[in-house]
């Protein structure tokens, strides 16, 4: 479903001239840590705020799940 979607819009995007690149899995493993560690440093500044930046990646994450599992 969202995958149709994705290489739909990659379609469009090279229609339109504009050059998609796919990471290799090495390189996306590479930088899970750096990710991640954005991922913390966002949470941090959100509670700073006053604000549950952990409560937002939580249902995001969850919301992905579900959308991958085909619900």
């Amino acid at each position: 479903m969202i995958e149709a979607e994705v290489q739909t819009d990659l379609a469009e995007f090279r229609d339109q001239g504009m050059a998609v690149y796919e990471l290799p899995e090495s390189m996306r493993e590479a930088l899970e840590p750096k990710y991640q560690a954005a991922q913390q440093a966002w949470v941090k500044r959100m509670a700073g705020r006053g604000l549950d930046g952990q409560a937002v990646i939580d249902a995001y994450e969850s919301a992905l799940a579900e959308v991958q599992a085909g619900r």
